[in-house]
């Protein structure tokens, strides 16, 4: 089997505890398949799925270009939201807020690695955090106000993009390979 890989973000250790707090509210009323590692939580920019490794390589300095450019920025949590049927969605995630800068990376880098052979997904960029997915049974409740004012507001800094392997059967699920830095302030020497 060939290996995987994506582009992403990975959420800052401070907010994996309150997000996996906020997603077992949830997750006590219904049953999915698979419950995502707080270690797994990451914000996806790109999947590619198996990759040549010229293609990797290419990709990786695409990538490389693209972060020395970009400064850092904020990004927050919204609430626990979902794709498909709200009381039983195919999967749960954390919605994020202010997400402009984002979704301007993410089309950078689409557009820098569209040459390289990849396939890149025609539907609209809609990010979030993945909390569980594949619905197996039972209802959400409707709201749970203390999950969403755990939440909501709940902000980090984002000062680089991981390229990730997909590592089926092992936690955490995915293993970052390589680490893109954004553009740092300049520092002074004295």
């Amino acid at each position: 089997m060939s290996n995987h890989y994506f582009l992403g973000i990975p959420v800052a250790d401070a907010l994996r505890e309150t997000l996996h707090h906020a997603a077992r509210s949830y997750l006590e009323a219904a049953a999915y398949k698979h419950k995502t590692d707080a270690r797994d939580y990451h914000i996806t920019l790109l999947f590619f799925g198996a990759l040549a490794s010229e293609q990797r390589t290419a990709i990786v300095q695409a990538v490389q270009q693209i972060s020395e450019n970009w400064t850092p920025f904020t990004l927050a949590l919204s609430e626990i939201d979902g794709f498909g049927d709200r009381r039983h969605p195919r999967v749960l995630f954390a919605s994020l807020k202010e997400t402009e800068r984002l979704t301007e990376l993410q089309a950078a880098i689409a557009q820098a690695v569209a040459p390289l052979g990849v396939r890149l997904e025609n539907r609209p960029y809609h990010p979030h955090i993945t909390l569980a997915k594949r619905w197996a049974g039972g209802d959400l409740p409707t709201q749970l106000p203390e999950a969403h004012h755990e939440l909501a507001g709940k902000q980090w800094p984002v000062s680089a993009v991981s390229l990730f392997q997909v590592c089926p059967g092992k936690l955490p699920n995915y293993q970052q390979i390589c680490l893109f830095p954004f553009q740092s302030e300049k520092r002074e020497y004295s």
